[in-house]
């Protein structure tokens, strides 16, 4: 009998087996009381572990599809009702296995969607060093960043986070950016590309779909940082003394407030200071104890190792973070954006 078991299938192995077999019956290619090949051979020549084809087995004997006789398993004798009944468990696990692949399919289309979005290099002068980095998952979509160059000495930064996962939250991060690269273009201040986004949200998106955005405008010549943030994560600026400094000025989540407000503040980032945006995705990282990552551990690998490179600062967080984790599953995007102005 020929088997097309595919490992890379979002149907389980066994439940494979076990359906390529019952479809076998129906369709007359395994006769009532013929001998199915034993557990070995079966996992033998189709290439597949032992115990998921026992596991196979064993559920087709509790259905009363097989019957073991001398150690033989055999195919029971079905009636017409048991039959009608297997066609429409196999008719129904189709359509299933057709929905699961048209998910899978939207979902990696989404996240390549993601992935295109994002910078696909960061500048490095003799001003100012910047580097960031971005996790996506597959199910959850959202997290995004970019850098706006105006000219040589003054730029902007974006970090956010989109609600909505799929292609859905992709679409929505695709217009996010493009609205805030026009309104950037167009020399629009960052409270007015805010007003303008929450105004496009409100009126274009579902309620549910809201946007946190942290925003940024850096004069890299005078260190003066403009900055609003829109419900995001508060960054924050390392100072060359390692003390930390929380931007802790917050305006409403776009999307959420019809006509909100949204206010700029503005710090200074002295030579050889850090500014770092992130998104949840890092503090909020589980390991298997259902323990968070936390702020904590974050601002102390960051503090720690300040005079290194934000390159060197941003793998030193991802194998903390791997570390932590261990084998327990990412289920969120996690990006982290950090911003040296170096010393002249």
């Amino acid at each position: 009998m020929l088997f097309n078991i595919n490992h890379i299938s979002s149907e389980p192995v066994h439940l494979q087996i076990q359906n390529q077999i019952i479809e076998k019956i129906l369709d007359g290619t395994v006769k009532f009381g013929n001998e199915i090949q034993s557990v070995g051979t079966f996992a033998r020549n189709q290439k597949v572990n032992r115990r998921t084809v026992k596991k196979a087995y064993d559920e087709l004997l509790s259905k009363e599809i097989f019957h073991l006789e001398d150690s033989v398993f055999r195919v029971n004798h079905l009636s017409d009702k048991k039959i009608m009944k297997l066609k429409n468990e196999i008719s129904k696990n189709d359509r299933l296995i057709i929905e699961q692949e048209r998910i899978e399919i939207e979902l990696r289309a989404a996240q390549q969607i993601q992935a295109d979005l994002l910078p696909k290099h960061l500048p490095e002068t003799e001003k100012y060093s910047l580097a960031a980095y971005s996790s996506i998952t597959k199910t959850v979509g959202g997290d995004f960043y970019d850098y706006l160059p105006m000219n040589k000495d003054q730029f902007g930064l974006v970090i956010g986070d989109a609600s909505g996962k799929g292609m859905p939250g992709a679409l929505l991060i695709s217009q996010i950016q493009a609205i805030l690269k026009s309104s950037f273009k167009n020399a629009k201040s960052i409270r007015n590309t805010l007003q303008i986004l929450n105004d496009y949200l409100i009126k274009n998106t579902a309620a549910k779909n809201f946007v946190t955005i942290f925003y940024g405008f850096l004069d890299s010549c005078s260190g003066v940082f403009q900055y609003c943030n829109a419900g995001h994560n508060y960054p924050w600026l390392i100072k060359k003394d390692g003390s930390l400094i929380e931007l802790n000025k917050k305006s409403p989540a776009l999307g959420i407030i019809p006509n909100a407000e949204y206010w700029e503040n503005s710090v200074f980032i002295g030579e050889n200071e850090y500014v770092v945006l992130y998104t949840d995705g890092i503090t909020e990282a589980m390991n298997a104890e259902k323990e968070l990552f936390g702020e904590q551990r974050l601002k102390k690998i960051i503090q720690k190792n300040r005079d290194e490179n934000p390159n060197e600062i941003i793998d030193l967080i991802n194998a903390e973070l791997e570390n932590f984790q261990g084998t327990q599953i990412e289920n969120d995007d996690r990006t982290v954006m950090i911003l040296k102005r170096k010393i002249k």
